[in-house]
């Protein structure tokens, strides 16, 4: 499976618009994630963040405004989906990262340089996963 969806994410980077085939191999790899990540990606919740130092990471913003922090190229993210989902193989990726990586391939993240300190804060405090037990909203 990860390695259609390294094929998949490589399709959307060569197009403007995923072709049909594309987006049916999408739909049968992320069932039940793939219709919140696009609305993600709609609404334009994605931010990029840079440093200077070459570090990415990307800020995810939920349906109720929560902030999630992703590594997509690492398969990780802040969110409790992540922990209680991925971790456990129930999922190949949360709605945030794929969110991310789709928004990535399609050039449709807000970019924002920040200072190599800036990053290093936010990877301090915020790369955390959230073990809360309830089920996640956002």
């Amino acid at each position: 499976e990860a390695d259609l969806a390294e094929h998949v994410f490589a399709e959307l980077r060569q197009g403007e618009r995923p072709s049909e085939a594309t987006l049916m191999r999408m739909k049968l790899l992320f069932p039940r994630t793939l219709p919140q990540a696009l609305d993600i990606v709609d609404r334009k919740s994605v931010a990029k963040l840079v440093c200077p130092a070459k570090r990415v990471l990307f800020r995810v913003s939920g349906a109720a405004g929560r902030k999630y922090i992703c590594l997509p190229y690492s398969n990780y993210c802040s969110c409790a989906a992540f922990t209680f989902s991925v971790m456990k193989g129930e999922a190949l990726q949360c709605k945030h990262v794929l969110a991310a990586r789709i928004a990535d391939a399609l050039g449709m993240c807000d970019v924002l340089e920040l200072e190599n300190e800036d990053i290093k804060t936010i990877m301090i405090r915020d790369l955390r996963p959230s073990l809360s037990p309830r089920k996640q909203r956002d």
